[in-house]
């Protein structure tokens, strides 16, 4: 009798750890109020990183290695770079993206309009996408920043699931379609990964995002409220690490003064001006050659000639 009081006891605890069923299952909706309160109240950051970028598929003479999926990566450091990050919520995000050795190769600022970016070197170019921190629309406190973030993945959820991990982990799963998932730990309610698919030349390619190890920053009173950043963001294409971004450095609430929201406002249009010149050039230079080619065509051939 009492074996199975004991039997009964631990099946007790075991099953409180799972959502029974009949539980009740709040909607999506509530899932992400719950989620929202729990964003940082800092208002600004100043953040840092460096990222490595690796050789998902190195190149053979005869072609792309059958690497197995655990094999150590091929890091390119010629393909490294650093940024700055200039975040004021709701208001202005600049990022400075500057080469191993220092050299400016893009610049990209968002005022809540029309984002604009230029890129520098034109050995080296980027996509919005490869400038824009993954991380920064998850801290702020609006419904319509968070869809935004993940829509930028292509991860539209439009329902959820629990699962749990081998470490026994609970993850609520934020799902879309087949292979386009995001990954919210539930406590502390915490984006964790962003699984989605993106063009590949023959077949869609697996991207994966992981969040990792998360740092605090700043002395607000609850400590929850401190501005969470991960320290390492990962990203695997095909389960592959291609490129890896860590913090180098975090401030929380630094003083306004401490933004050069001027000088990268005068820079982008300096940018700007440059880049029209340049374009107005190569036009012009399209037109005078179709013009030439227009008229060689009209002038007769000594052998035409009467």
């Amino acid at each position: 009798m009492r074996f199975w009081m004991l039997l009964g006891i631990a099946c007790a605890s075991l099953l409180g750890a799972v959502p029974r069923a009949g539980a009740y299952e709040m909607p999506l909706a509530e899932l992400y109020q719950r989620i929202l309160a729990r964003a940082p109240a800092v208002s600004r950051a100043i953040i840092d990183t460096s990222t490595t970028v690796f050789a998902a598929y190195p190149q053979a003479p005869t072609g792309i290695l059958d690497l197995p999926a655990d094999a150590v990566p091929v890091e390119r450091p010629e393909r490294a770079y650093r940024q700055r990050i200039y975040w004021i919520r709701d208001r202005f995000l600049g990022v400075e993206t500057f080469s191993a050795t220092g050299a400016r190769l893009n610049l990209f600022i968002d005022e809540g309009f029309q984002p604009v970016m230029f890129n520098t070197e034109p050995q080296r170019l980027f996509a919005a996408r490869d400038v824009r921190p993954p991380f920064l629309p998850f801290l702020g406190e609006t419904l319509a920043g968070w869809r935004a973030g993940l829509n930028d993945w292509g991860v539209l959820p439009s329902r959820y699931d629990l699962v749990q991990n081998p470490k026994g982990t609970f993850f609520y799963r934020l799902l879309d379609g087949p292979g386009r998932t995001a990954w919210v730990e539930r406590e502390p309610l915490r984006l964790t990964r962003i699984e989605t698919e993106v063009p590949g030349e023959e077949r869609p390619i697996a991207l994966t995002i992981h969040f990792v190890d998360f740092v605090f920053s700043g002395e607000l009173d609850p400590p929850e409220r401190n501005l969470r950043y991960p320290r390492t963001v990962d990203f695997l294409v095909d389960g592959r690490l291609f490129k890896q971004v860590n913090l180098v450095d975090v401030q929380s609430d630094p003083p306004l003064a401490s933004f050069p929201v001027t000088r990268l406002r005068r820079e982008a249009q300096a940018l700007a001006a440059e880049r029209a010149a340049t374009e107005a050039a190569e036009r012009a230079a399209t037109e005078a050659a179709e013009r030439a080619a227009t008229e060689r065509a009209a002038t007769p051939t000594a052998a035409e000639a009467p």
